[in-house]
């Protein structure tokens, strides 16, 4: 209403009257056609203002809506995505309660014979022995079986996203002779302005918790193979660290393996698992005690003992949590995600003397510090601020809280005869501690040396080394002492990236690296 009272305005000041007496003071004729030019836009002007207003509005009121129902579809996908997250995170009871429905429909299914014909098809043809099983030993089987999936970095993830933009087998197989063509497991991908690359989604079908798993490809065949398919970079300055691992977003060294892309990039190990139920205990058993696990999901950093059936977690022999300190922070990896989680004594809650790890039977985990400054504080705002004020106020930061974080999360999930090393990606922050902390410590408990997987590192000893642990399961308690200590570690980096260089003398004598 406002606008058709301020068109109504203007028009009561541009009478005729005052049009007359316009056109009468004209002297010329340019003047003369330039004011009926003038008169006749603001006539058009205001016939189509109302009309153009209408549009604005209508564009407005437009934006508004698409604002609003976009609100409500992410309100709807988070309440989706919690729901499904939740029903995955089942406790114990759950758990219990489950296998006891699925015994009771066996039995029932068992009493009245009520068996699918499919199900009487497979009993029928697997009722033969198998040859595999039954001429090999244990051990020629478990070679064969490390050989064809064993031995390898293989990513687990877990997030709520779309499904991946596949590139097809043809175009994968193209790109893939080309060295120039980073392609990783036929994830369709686009260059970034800021990122290497940008992954493309196929939004035709809605979001829900995806499950992908990968062969990581960010080292080379050529780079030193060590225990648990784990790689070295020693004397390669090619080679990448965790800090530079892409194969998430389709990114890798896969032109350099042996294979066909995208095949070589995948186990590949889910029909044999699902050939029968030997082949499946086998080959899970091979899967999770032969290969390292590389986990970046922050679900899983959060809850993976949440997802994964205790039993699993017992088999794992090698992990690498890679965390940002964006999405996860030190205090809340392996906390739990699910709500309705019993506290147990192996809760952050129970005091450390009574705690159990989560992954008993761990022989190597590996933490990666994507950014180092985001965890010198446990809030993510607050760790940026502390790393603007000076060496000396960083240095004090990693001793005093990103140090001590780290020994609690430690001696909290892992047990204490596990090799543990916790990887730096800036070599300021990695020279703000070696040589004070061997200051403190000492030389020889510090031990700075080189590391078998590339780089340097040094040794921190935990402040409650040589105190006693008291773990209880189902057989009874036992006592064993707290960990000692572990490993500070900095990836090899060239001299232009900040390494040690020649003038840096007391630090090369004291690595050995003279």
């Amino acid at each position: 209403m406002w606008r058709q009272d301020r068109v109504c305005d203007v028009m009561k000041v541009v009478s005729r009257k005052d049009l007359i007496d316009a056109f009468h003071n004209l002297k010329h004729e340019d003047d003369v056609l330039m004011g009926i030019f003038g008169v006749v836009s603001l006539g058009i002007w205001f016939a189509i203002s109302p009309f153009i207003l209408a549009i604005i509005q209508l564009g407005i009121l437009e934006y508004e809506i698409a604002r609003f129902s976009a609100k409500c579809r992410q309100k709807r996908e988070r309440i989706r995505r919690d729901r499904s997250l939740e029903l995955m995170c089942l406790d114990s009871k759950s758990r219990k309660k489950k296998e006891k429905h699925k015994t009771r429909n066996r039995f029932l299914r068992w009493c009245f014979g009520a068996r699918s014909q499919p199900d009487r098809a497979i009993r029928s043809q697997s009722s033969g022995p198998c040859l595999f099983f039954t001429r090999l030993p244990p051990e020629i089987r478990r070679q064969i079986l490390i050989h064809a999936f064993g031995s390898r970095t293989v990513h687990l993830d877990l997030s709520f996203r779309h499904p991946f933009r596949v590139i097809s087998h043809d175009k994968c197989r193209l790109l893939g002779q080309s060295p120039e063509a980073h392609l990783h497991a036929g994830i369709s991908t686009r260059f970034g302005l800021f990122h290497p690359n940008i992954v493309l989604y196929d939004e035709s079908e809605k979001k829900k918790w995806r499950w992908f798993s990968c062969v990581c490809h960010r080292a080379r065949p050529h780079d030193p193979l060590l225990s648990y398919g784990r790689r070295s970079s020693v004397n390669h300055l090619g080679s990448t660290d965790n800090h530079e691992d892409n194969c998430l977003s389709g990114e890798g060294t896969c032109v350099e393996w042996p294979g066909e892309v995208p095949e070589k990039c995948f186990i590949g190990a889910t029909g044999w698992l699902l050939a029968c139920k030997q082949a499946h205990d086998e080959g899970i058993e091979v899967l999770y005690q032969t290969n390292t696990i590389q986990i970046s999901s922050p679900v899983l950093l959060q809850g993976a003992h949440d997802i994964l059936s205790p039993f699993k977690l017992s088999m794992i022999r090698s992990l690498e949590l890679a965390l940002d300190g964006f999405n996860v922070r030190l205090s809340q990896v392996l906390l739990g995600v699910s709500p309705n989680r019993p506290t147990s004594s192996s809760g952050a809650s129970a005091p450390l003397q009574t705690r159990k790890p989560l992954f008993p039977s761990l022989a190597f985990l590996r933490l990666f510090l994507k950014s180092d400054q985001r965890f010198l504080d446990d809030d993510f705002r607050d760790s940026l601020r502390q790393s603007r004020y000076g060496r000396k106020n960083t240095e004090e930061r990693l001793l005093t809280f990103t140090l001590p974080s780290i020994d609690d999360l430690v001696n909290r999930i892992v047990s204490p005869t596990t090799d543990v090393t916790v990887t730096f990606r800036e070599w300021m922050f990695y020279s703000l501690m070696d040589l004070k902390l061997a200051e403190v410590q000492g030389l020889e408990e510090t031990r700075l040396q080189r590391a078998d997987i590339g780089g340097l590192k040094f040794w921190r000893k935990t402040p409650h080394s040589g105190l006693e642990q008291q773990t209880s399961d189902g057989n009874g308690s036992s006592t064993n002492k707290l960990r000692e200590g572990y490993w500070v570690h900095i990836s090899q980096m060239p001299k232009t990236g900040g390494g040690i260089d020649e003038q840096d003398e007391e630090r090369r004598k004291l690595y050995g690296l003279d």
